[in-house]
Parts: structure tokens; C-alpha cells; sequence
């Protein structure tokens, strides 16, 4: 991926950090590629719990590219380096004491750019301005309103408010859907995923702090002098994995997990030297996730995909949810033209799943009020402590918090190279919604949801800001 953001944060006042703080916490900072392209970005620098020295992560917000790993990180009196490999890029800067900020040079493939990090705040995020007393409106209308003016736009919506549960799906003008098309769920895959975790664990198969190379082949994954690497690290993104795999090369790179099969990933596994302890810090990984799945797979003697549906799907009454291409919606790209839905293969646990907007919605109502099958792994993955993450929420088994003014909300995201899905969930009040859309453009998936559950009004982006 090339990094593409947009949106500049406003700057914050704050007094200028003594040399030793200067590059601890989060900073945000706006790449102009072309005139009126601005390209959002997050750095996060903290250091690292074990072995002294600085670790971080970086966000490409309008991608929705989140934890994309830091290298080579290097703090000399009062100049900043850092290496990010996932995009061959690189940055260097000073700190201006005047403007309170990081200023220098994003380089990458030859080109060089100007850039800039002013400091965000390093206590909490400021909880999003939800609706007091907030009267969810009905799927049909949010779906008709998004779908008004995008003829090629298929979007699903399903919600849940108490014993009410509601879904629709509506096409534009060129796109004909209905109740059975399916959409890529991509990264709420992970929820499922983690679920299934859980109901291994609850029923004594695997144990949360197990190491994953006791469920791989001899010698395929090694701990480096590390603690090893355990089942509840993969699933929290804490493993030290990184995002993705650096042997990831498509041969069709608008395809490009689909030849990413078991011997590719073994052969990361087995060159791959962590760079920090497992438990250090959070970085979220697809790879980390798809290794999950493998691993259970592994264990229990039979392909991810078989074992997710007679585990979770099935019990769940998600009987349009599977893998295949079946009724799936066209996906759309950040230029509005039809792409390919992406196929993933070893790593398919971190995001392959594809599912209908009625069964996603049965998924969301069953974390609310579980039935009695799975009600013991979805309290295990619901009441699982909760971590820090780099952007100041944190995560439990699977999903991430989302602070409103009106109370916590939990959620997971997806995006394919064509399609996005949002999922939240508000436990006090016993409310869910999904939105599934067959494109990267507007509107965003997880601003509707937003909108729907909580009342929360999100800005629309800036023109150019290409995907979120």
C-alpha cells in the first residue's frame, strides 16, 4: 500500500516535552500529495515495556489502515528517524520548540514530501457527541438515504433495540439487491474468529495462554529468547507480528491474499526474528489473526472454514454465511469502478468470511443475548479484560471500545479492496447495528452505524480522501 490520508487535525497548545518525552505518545500529521489531496496520518510512539528504546505504529486513516509497524525508530537530541517497511517508506524530522510540533520529510519511493507532527492529547480520546436519549431510526430509512444519488451502491443495514430486530438491504439505480446478497465482512471476521477461541477455550480444548507453536508443526515458529508467543496475544494483536506477512508479493495485487497459502506463511514463520517481546505493545495484525485460525484449525483436525461453521455459524443460524462467491455484491474501489472481492487463503480467519445483512445482524444479536450454546465463550470474549490499544481506546477479545458521551459502545470494522463493514454494539441498552457496503466511498459504513446506534453525527470527509 502507498500511503494516502486526509484531513488535518487541529493543532493543540501544549507546552514543548523535555528532550526525553519529545516523541512519547500520539501525533497527527497531513501528507498533500497534489494540490487539495491532504492525507491523514496518526503516529504513535511510546516506549517499549521490556528492553528500553522507543516502539510505535502508524495510522493511515482514510485507508483504513490502522497499527501499520514502525522500525529502525531513532530519538538523537533533537531529531526524529523512523523506518516503516509495509510501504518502504521513511521519515526524518526535528523538534520545532516554537510551533510544538515535529517538522521534516516523508520519504518514499524516491519522492519526498513534507510533514509535520504536532502532539494530540495523551490522556483520553474525547468521547464522540452521542444523542441524549437517542430514538434509533429505522434501517430502511438510513439505507434509502445512503443509497440516494449511487446507482452502483449496495448497502445492508440491520439493527437490533431490545427484542427488535430489524434489517433491509437497498441498491442504487445500477444495482439490484435484495435480502440474499452477501457482502465481504473482512475484519469482522476476527470477531467470529475470536469467538471461536473462546468456545475452544471454554470447552478445555486450547487454553488462552497456551503458545501457538505448540498447535503448529516442530519448529515452524520460534520465540527468538522470547516468551513465546500465546493464543490470547494473537487475539488481542499483542503477538509482535506484524501487520502482514513481508513475504505478501501478489502476483495480482488487486487479488492480493489469494496465492498467500499455508507454505508462504510457514516460510515467513519460520525467517521471521521479533523485534519486541509478545505482550510489549499492541499492533494490530491481520497476520496475527489468520495465524489464530490456522492454529485452531490445526488443532482441531479440520480446514478453518468447516470448522468456524459447525462451531459458530451453524449454531447461530447464519446459514448464508461461508466463504464462496455465492450472491455476492459487485465490490467497488476508492474510484467508484467494480474490483475484485478479494480471496484469502492461509489467512483467510483474519477476513474472508462473507455473510447477508440478516445474518450478520443474527451475529450481533447473539454477543447481546447469546444462546445457550455459545453463552459461556461470548461472556469469556465480552468480559475479557480490557488492553490499551495506540489510539486510546482499548480492546477486549475481538473488539474495540468506542467512548460516546452518552456511554461506551463496542465495535469492529472491515474493509476489503471493495467493500467496508461496521459493527457496534452498546451492551447496556441491548443495541447492535451492522452496515455492509459493496464499496470503499461514501458513505462510510461505520459513520452510518454511528448514526444509527448513538446518534453521532460524523463529518463527511474532504474531496480526495479517497478510502477510508
Amino acid at each position: 500500500m502507498r500511503l494516502t490520508v486526509a484531513c488535518v487535525a487541529a493543532a493543540l497548545v501544549v507546552s514543548a516535552p523535555a528532550e526525553a518525552q519529545m516523541a512519547k505518545g500520539s501525533f497527527a500529521g497531513t501528507l498533500e500529495p497534489a494540490p487539495g489531496t491532504k492525507l491523514r496520518l496518526v503516529l504513535h510512539l511510546q516506549e517499549a515495556q521490556e528492553g528500553g528504546g522507543l516502539v510505535g505504529s502508524l495510522d493511515s486513516l482514510d485507508q483504513g489502515a490502522r497499527g501499520i509497524a514502525l522500525s529502525a525508530i531513532d530519538l538523537s537530541a533533537d531529531t526524529l528517524r523512523f523506518w516503516v517497511p509495509a510501504v518502504g517508506g521513511s521519515y526524518e524530522g526535528k523538534w520545532d520548540p516554537a510551533g510544538n510540533k515535529w517538522v521534516g520529510n516523508w520519504s518514499q519511493g524516491g519522492a519526498g514530501l513534507p510533514l509535520a507532527w504536532t502532539p494530540l492529547p495523551t490522556s483520553t480520546r474525547p468521547p464522540l457527541a452521542a444523542t441524549k436519549n437517542w430514538t434509533m431510526p429505522s434501517p430502511a430509512a438510513l439505507a434509502e438515504a445512503a443509497v440516494a444519488n449511487r446507482p452502483a451502491l449496495a448497502l445492508g443495514v440491520g439493527t437490533v433495540d431490545g427484542s427488535r430486530i430489524q434489517t433491509t438491504v437497498r441498491g442504487g439505480a445500477a444495482h439490484s439487491a435484495s435480502d440474499a446478497t452477501r457482502f465481504e465482512i473482512g475484519s469482522i471476521t476476527k470477531v467470529l474468529t475470536d469467538l471461536l477461541l473462546a468456545d475452544m477455550v471454554v470447552k478445555g480444548e486450547v487454553r488462552l495462554d497456551q503458545p501457538v507453536r505448540d498447535l503448529l508443526p516442530a519448529g515452524v515458529l520460534s520465540d527468538g529468547g522470547n516468551r513465546p508467543i500465546t493464543l490470547r496475544d494473537l487475539a488481542t494483536h499483542y503477538s509482535g507480528l506484524p501487520r502482514l506477512p513481508s513475504n505478501l508479493a501478489p502476483t495480482d495485487p488487486s487479488d492480493p491474499y489469494a496465492d498467500y497459502g499455508q507454505a508462504k506463511l510457514y516460510a515467513f514463520l519460520k525467517s521471521w526474528s521479533p523485534d519486541r517481546k509478545p505482550g510489549a505493545m499492541f499492533e494490530y495484525s491481520n497476520l496475527g489473526v489468520g495465524l489464530l485460525g490456522h492454529a485452531l484449525a490445526l488443532k482441531a483436525g479440520k480446514p478453518y472454514e468447516q470448522l468456524l461453521t459447525e462451531r459458530i455459524l451453524l449454531p447461530l443460524g447464519m446459514k448464508d454465511s461461508d466463504f464462496s462467491d455465492r450472491n455476492l455484491a459487485v465490490p467497488h474501489g476508492p474510484d467508484g469502478k467494480a474490483t475484485k472481492a478479494w480471496k484469502l487463503s492461509a489467512l483467510a480467519a483474519a477476513g474472508g468470511l462473507r455473510s447477508t445483512t440478516a445474518d450478520m445482524t443474527r451475529f450481533a444479536a447473539a454477543l447481546l443475548d447469546p444462546p445457550a450454546q455459545l453463552r459461556a465463550a461470548v461472556r469469556m470474549m465480552l468480559d475479557h479484560p480490557l488492553k490499551p490499544t495506540q489510539d486510546f481506546s482499548q480492546i477486549r477479545l475481538g473488539l474495540l471500545t468506542v467512548p460516546t458521551s452518552e456511554g461506551l459502545l463496542l465495535n469492529h470494522d472491515g474493509g476489503t479492496g471493495g467493500m467496508r463493514s461496521s459493527l457496534f454494539l452498546d451492551q447496556p441498552r441491548k443495541r447492535a447495528v451492522v452496515v455492509l457496503s459493496n464499496s470503499v466511498g461514501e458513505p462510510a459504513p461505520t459513520a452510518v452505524a454511528l448514526e444509527a446506534i448513538a446518534g453521532v453525527k460524523m463529518p463527511a470527509p474532504p474531496a480526495g480522501s479517497g478510502q477510508r
